[in-house]
């Protein structure tokens, strides 16, 4: 198949709103928007399907105390801000096991089709988007907490966030969504054993790249986690019974990772959440090097 996808037609639209010489930056905004939209509907009719054939779910079983994460080329290898990401999350979570996977150890833990590893060879999958794979094939086979490597925890998360059938972080209320398609965030995932909605986005997931040469969408992965609930009522029962927690606060340590480092923020932002979504890279105003910042304070706690 070529790359005439969804991206490509959108990425291709976009450019011509920029070179359009009155298009405003709220004009391009909008029409990105609705041809973001126009792709998840094609995302979501072309992989219906999938759903509509899977078998019967089997019955989900208790997940192990399990946190898995991933840096590709070997946790000795990341930044100082993930190192203490790692660090903290081993500090925080004593009770559980934590596999930090790379390149060398990924098979010891699970099979991934040979297709996906294929396209990671042809540079048609990033790291981010293989993690995007990997977390649900090890979810819906072995159960356990997906953490992305930027998951910095301050505390012990609740008890309702390890222990549940399923949980993660919504993006917003289900009334207030309107024609969003997005439900959830990604990076921090709870399920147990054969999940029926991680069952559901594997096996999306696996077919998807069997035929796509690129994302086709910013968000495939939650289009995709939207669709197994749009169209499997056992998916959706399940994602009903998540409790609604907004992925709003655990973002807001990112947001101020470059202001100058104050305790009294520090301690209302862990009040917030102990749970925290960083960010290891960034635009040309991401300062890493930068003394005194919120950013220098987290990756100096990899050295205690």
């Amino acid at each position: 198949m070529g790359k005439t996808t969804g991206s490509s037609r959108l990425k291709s639209a976009l450019k011509v709103a920029r070179d359009y010489r009155h298009a405003s930056p709220a004009d391009i905004a909008a029409i990105g928007e609705i041809l973001q939209q126009a792709a998840a509907i094609e995302l979501f009719a072309k992989y219906r399907h999938v759903i509509k054939s899977a078998p019967a779910p089997a019955a989900s079983r208790p997940a192990a105390n399990r946190v898995w994460q991933l840096w590709w080329q070997g946790a000795d290898q990341a930044p100082p801000l993930v190192r203490a990401c790692f660090q903290s999350v081993r500090r925080h979570l004593p009770g559980q096991e934590v596999v930090v996977l790379d390149e060398r150890t990924i098979e010891q833990h699970i099979a991934v089709p040979g297709h996906i590893y294929d396209r990671k060879k042809r540079g048609e999958l990033s790291n981010v988007n293989f993690s995007d794979v990997l977390r649900a094939l090890l979810l819906a086979e072995h159960g356990g907490t997906w953490m992305d490597a930027t998951v910095y925890l301050t505390a012990t998360p609740p008890a309702e966030f390890l222990h549940r059938p399923l949980f993660c972080f919504s993006l917003a209320p289900a009334s207030q969504l309107g024609a969003g398609r997005v439900l959830a965030s990604s990076w921090f995932l709870h399920a147990e054993r054969n999940s029926v909605l991680l069952a559901a986005v594997r096996d999306l997931l696996v077919e998807f790249w069997r035929h796509e040469t690129d994302c086709v969408h910013p968000y495939y992965f939650h289009l995709m986690f939207a669709l197994a609930v749009q169209e499997s009522p056992d998916c959706a029962k399940l994602w009903q019974s998540v409790p609604f927690y907004s992925s709003v606060p655990p973002h807001v340590l990112q947001h101020e990772l470059f202001a100058p480092f104050d305790a009294a923020r520090f301690e209302a932002i862990q009040r917030m959440t102990p749970v925290h979504k960083l960010t290891y890279y960034g635009d040309q105003g991401f300062q890493p090097e930068k003394p005194g910042t919120f950013y220098a304070h987290l990756a100096a706690q990899n050295a205690s």
